[in-house]
């Protein structure tokens, strides 16, 4: 009995002893930091002297203070600055290749915390492309950016634009301070159209309209805008590609005019079941834009477009010289 009262005893001392122990262990556990190695990612990895690099490094501790250096790969750093990680050990920014950096040499981007340094991936400096864009061979994203935008302002396509960067999942959501690689601009068109190389689409605008503006076939004018998915649903803002001109194009018809007959209401669809845009006064030569349904025809007066019944003027040119308009 004696015996077993001991031990007894013993076992619950080690019981408590073992419990007091325990959370001074998991603290310890706790207290622990656990972080990823540092690493840096440039992008892009290629490019011609002057381009800017978007830089990414991580695995740093909140907030810390980071050293990031641009070098020529093997030897001492041309550029330096500090910067703070975020909150997550993280940080982003951009340097910009020497616009002096010679073809084939190769740069890296250093990353350094104390003792610790991170490298990235070399970027290959490549020759210059033959026909620059105008925004260099990259764009960093600025606040209120689209990409629409952005291709026309560095005169490169859309479709163009996104096969350069196809880090892009969905082209309607871009960030400030994205770098977006801008490809070279094509050689101009021996025989460019009067629109120039891209059109931006205005209320009221369709596509045979702009292509007999533009003096290109609707057919042209479709195959060099596949991002359009529907020819017959275009809106304002929309950038279009506009092909060169034919060498030896077919001349453009004669403007179509039309004199009103009686004082005539010019409506937004052709049909008499809409309302009134304004009454054109008796004696009024309008310009013929395009010829509509049942005698329909659509004129623009003044500031004004819109449908009148045709069948009311003396029609001036070959209307059937005009694109059919949807209705």
């Amino acid at each position: 009995m004696v015996r077993t009262r001991r031990l007894l005893i013993v076992l619950l001392f080690a019981l408590s002893l073992l419990i007091s122990l325990t959370p001074a262990a998991l603290a310890d556990v706790q207290q622990a930091p656990f972080t990823s190695p540092m690493s840096v990612e440039i992008s892009p990895p290629e490019g011609a002297p002057g381009t800017v690099v978007q830089v990414y490094a991580s695995g740093m501790a909140p907030s810390a203070t980071v050293e990031v250096m641009l070098a020529p790969e093997g030897d001492a750093p041309v550029h330096s600055y500090t910067m703070e990680a975020n909150a997550e050990g993280e940080l982003w920014t951009t340097l910009t290749i020497p616009s002096d950096a010679e073809v084939g040499s190769s740069w890296v981007v250093i990353a350094q915390v104390g003792s610790e340094v991170a490298t990235s991936e070399a970027f290959q400096v490549q020759d210059a492309p033959e026909h620059p864009s105008p925004c260099g061979p990259t764009y960093v994203v600025r606040r209120g950016d689209w990409l629409a935008q952005i291709a026309r302002t560095c005169e490169v396509s859309l479709s163009e634009l996104l096969r350069a960067n196809p880090q892009i999942t969905d082209p309607n959501r871009i960030t400030a301070g994205q770098v977006l690689t801008i490809p070279a601009v094509d050689a101009p068109p021996e025989h460019p159209s009067p629109c120039g190389p891209t059109y931006v689409v205005r209320r009221g605008d369709w596509m045979a309209l702009i292509a007999r503006a533009c003096e290109v076939p609707l057919s042209a004018l479709i195959e060099a805008n596949p991002q359009v998915a529907d020819p017959n649903r275009i809106f304002a803002g929309q950038v279009l590609n506009i092909p060169p001109v034919d060498e030896d194009p077919t001349p453009p018809p004669s403007e179509v005019t039309a004199t009103t007959q009686v004082n005539l209401n010019l409506r937004p669809q052709p049909t008499t079941a809409t309302t009134v845009i304004q009454t054109i006064p008796a004696g009024t030569t309008v310009r013929v834009l395009a010829r509509g349904p049942e005698g329909w025809i659509f004129v623009r007066n003044g500031d004004r477009d819109g449908w009148v019944a045709g069948w009311l003027t003396t029609i001036h040119g070959d209307v059937q010289t005009l694109p059919q308009r949807p209705s």
